[in-house]
């Protein structure tokens, strides 16, 4: 799967150097999705996080798809049905809300890597969230092995 990545000139020399550090503390909030590399199929959004857009290949066969990390239709809470989303909502959610809004930043940090730690100990290398309404995705990759390729 061909991705993008939005990140600083300087970040980008290293990532292009060095590969992705995924323990690298993070620039703004440690992702709803888990602790990991994010990436996106939106050239806009890419954009949005850095000046330079790096091109990702990604071997996303043993990712977990999720539709949504919220779980809302609208304003509308709906339950997760698979196995993927019903893991991702175990360790995510706190007492039932989203962590993004319940949990300071230190809690979210431990969330996060509580969530690349249980999907990776369940096999999976990341997780596909989406296609969302407007028909993008979001990728997270936890483990650099699944990483083709990055230009």
């Amino acid at each position: 799967m061909k991705l993008l990545h939005g990140t600083t000139s300087e970040l980008a020399e290293r990532i292009l150097e060095e590969g992705f550090d995924l323990d690298a503390p993070r620039r703004s909030d440690p992702g709803d999705f888990g602790w990991g590399a994010y990436l996106t199929d939106e050239a806009s959004r890419a954009r949005s996080y850095g000046t330079k857009v790096l091109s990702v290949e990604v071997d996303v066969t043993r990712f977990a798809r999720i539709k949504s990390p919220y779980f809302l239709d609208g304003f509308k809470e709906v339950e997760p049905t698979t196995s993927e989303e019903k893991l991702f909502h175990g360790v995510a959610f706190c007492d039932g809300s989203m962590m993004s809004v319940t949990a300071d930043h230190e809690e979210r940090v431990a969330i996060a890597q509580r969530i690349r730690e249980t999907f990776l100990a369940a096999g999976y290398g990341g997780i596909v969230a989406g296609p969302d309404k407007q028909g993008q995705c979001e990728v997270v990759v936890f483990d650099t092995t699944s990483i083709v390729s990055v230009a």
